[in-house]
């Protein structure tokens, strides 16, 4: 995994002055496109449960990631060292163009 991609996942890591992460252990055993995705489902969870004003959890967030067809966009957006956010704003995008095809 290059680096500036592995730095970018770890500066927005929670436990950032902790003797253990989490993260980088995952970071270790995981490709980029599954870490990638799975900052992706972060922001997804943050931002439902924003709208929501509760937490939904991360079983239901991978639940409607999968459902409602935002890894099908993922795996169309996705490229090698692009950024989640970047990778996230792509496919909302892609998924508000496609809600406001089925309404008209």
């Amino acid at each position: 995994m290059p680096r500036e991609i592995f730095q970018d996942l770890r500066d927005e890591c929670e436990c950032q002055n902790a003797r253990y992460c989490p993260l980088e252990v995952l970071l270790e055993y995981q490709s980029e496109r599954t870490l990638e995705q799975h900052k992706c489902v972060e922001l997804y969870k943050y931002n439902r449960g924003r709208e929501e004003n509760q937490d939904i959890g991360w079983q239901r967030a991978y639940t409607e990631w999968t459902s409602k067809g935002y890894a099908e966009a993922f795996a169309e957006v996705y490229k090698a060292g692009m950024k989640h956010r970047e990778i996230y704003s792509e496919i909302i995008k892609r998924m508000e163009k496609r809600d406001d095809g089925k309404k008209g």
